[in-house]
């Protein structure tokens, strides 16, 4: 529970830092800081409590952290922890040896990691993470670290985990000034590096059935990552500033220039760019939005609207001339696997993770440039991975010579037209100028014939092909040699024809 601090004991509060998620007061009588939660993502608290903000314990001499950084710290944590777990948030915030890890660690992702098992270390050695400081002062903890990464791995932890286990130890010890933290050698020998749940990369045809099952939303996520290269976390940061110019100019592929600041890591930027696909989808998303639903009211997008809005949000903040938030990263994983489980793709094989992950999106992106010959170095750019600071090879190359790399890889998910098809559809197009509707035309041949055996797809379209084909050639033959209703009538010869006659037509 959230530790609840009487709102009596702040006489006229400065506010540091508010949002519609928290707010953080500063006491003038105390001078001390509160961290007043009121939601998460997707709820609100029904009390809002309010938890002391414990200062960054330090050990330089003359260092005394100012109020705006202990805010900004403060504001970190919540938006990093508050969403899944409040409890995990207060447990930071009350903690100077947790804020000085908060204060190590960069990336939202890998504080939540670190923090959980931090809090199970903490509750297991019986002891607050200020003790357990106080206690490395004078004694080796690497004896108590052994103990309980041994007893987290006899319950069944994969070696990954009990190597983030280790890392998150390690991490919080390092924060606090608190130097030779290491594994016993009799445990580091025994971890094996190799991941133990392997995801792999969908297949074109599962991709195309992921497709069939997504809305429009889903349609965005799934094109963004597989064709696009994004990660989750990246994907969600995502404006609309950041395909406006090549979107709204019609250039395809569209050109995205993702900064440093909502990379994992934080370590630089990269370029990457969307095939047809993505763009259309991101065009219907878009129309949709801009339209308006029966619940949605019409939104105006602007530079900082996010590309994957927060739907159950968004007719609220829209109503109040606000621009809707973006999803999290675990709503956005969350959305992947609903999809997975209705395009019926998900299968564990027995095991405790599940074979296609909103990661594996990814990684068809990276698989299938490599298959088509790009150089891994320029597929490890566009998708963002680190690289050393020295190695400008890639963007000494420039953004057209980068888009011409993507554009003749040609990614796609679904297949190529082959030129069957391809010829088929332009004589679709031609007798569709000339006023022939394929699909009326169809539809009166199954109401006259309503008693024939049922026949699959495969049948209805070998059957689609041949009225086309039977409808240019007749259209053909009546522009070749061109012969009145009225003339053929004269000689006896009235035509009888499922399709209309089109002589007229074609001369006019």
């Amino acid at each position: 529970m959230l530790e609840a601090v009487e709102q009596t004991a702040i006489v006229e509060p400065i506010v540091l830092k508010k949002t519609g998620q928290y707010k953080i007061v500063l006491d003038n009588v105390s001078g001390k800081i509160y961290a007043q939660i009121e939601r998460g993502a997707y709820w609100r608290l029904k009390n809002p409590q309010v938890t002391p903000v414990a200062p960054p314990a330090s050990n330089c001499i003359g260092f005394t952290p100012s109020p705006k950084f202990i805010s900004d710290l403060a504001g970190k944590v919540i938006e990093a922890l508050c969403s899944k777990s409040p409890e995990l948030a207060s447990f930071v915030l009350s903690s100077s040896a947790m804020m000085n890890m908060a204060a190590a660690v960069r990336a939202a992702r890998t504080l939540e990691t670190y923090s959980y098992w931090i809090k199970r270390y903490s509750e297991w050695a019986g002891l607050s993470p200020d003790q357990l400081i106080e206690e490395a002062r004078s004694a080796d903890v690497n004896k108590r670290i052994h103990w309980f990464i041994t007893e987290t791995r006899s319950s069944g932890m994969s070696d990954g985990t009990i190597l983030n286990v280790y890392k998150a130890l390690k991490c919080f010890y390092h924060a606090n000034f608190i130097d030779g933290v290491k594994l016993l050698p009799v445990v580091r020998k025994n971890i094996r590096r190799a991941p133990t749940y392997n995801d792999r990369p969908p297949t074109q045809e599962e991709l195309q059935r992921l497709l069939e099952v997504a809305d429009l939303q889903g349609k965005v996520i799934i094109t963004f990552m597989a064709l696009g290269g994004f990660r989750p976390s990246t994907l969600v940061k995502l404006k609309y500033r950041h395909v406006k110019e090549d979107l709204e100019r019609g250039i395809i592929p569209v050109h995205v220039h993702v900064e440093a600041q909502i990379t994992k890591g934080q370590y630089s930027d990269y370029d990457t760019f969307l095939a047809k696909e993505a763009v259309d989808a991101l065009n219907g998303y878009l129309s949709m939005r801009r339209m308006g639903t029966r619940k949605i009211p019409p939104e105006e997008i602007v530079d900082e609207s996010p590309i994957v809005r927060n739907e159950r949000l968004a007719a609220s903040y829209i109503k109040r001339g606000l621009i809707p938030p973006g999803i999290t990263t675990d709503r956005l994983r969350d959305i992947v696997h609903e999809l997975y489980r209705k395009a019926g793709l998900l299968n564990g094989g027995g095991k405790r993770r599940y074979e296609l992950r909103a990661h594996s999106l990814r990684k068809f992106f990276k698989t299938q440039l490599e298959a088509k010959g790009v150089k891994t170095i320029y597929v490890e750019y566009m998708m963002g991975h680190v690289r050393s600071p020295y190695d400008k090879t890639v963007e000494m190359k420039g953004i057209d010579f980068l888009r011409s790399i993507y554009a003749a890889a040609d990614l796609r998910i679904k297949p190529r037209p082959t030129p069957d098809e391809q010829f088929i559809a332009l004589l679709e197009d031609f007798i569709k100028s000339k006023g022939f509707d394929v699909d009326r035309e169809m539809l009166k041949r199954a109401i006259i014939k309503p008693h024939r055996t049922v026949i699959t797809s495969k049948e209805m379209e070998e059957e689609r092909k041949k009225l086309i084909k039977e409808t240019f050639i007749k259209m053909l033959r009546e522009e070749m040699f061109p012969i009145s209703r009225g003339v053929q009538t004269c000689l006896g010869k009235a035509v009888h024809s499922d399709t209309p006659a089109y002589g007229l037509s074609i001369l006019r």
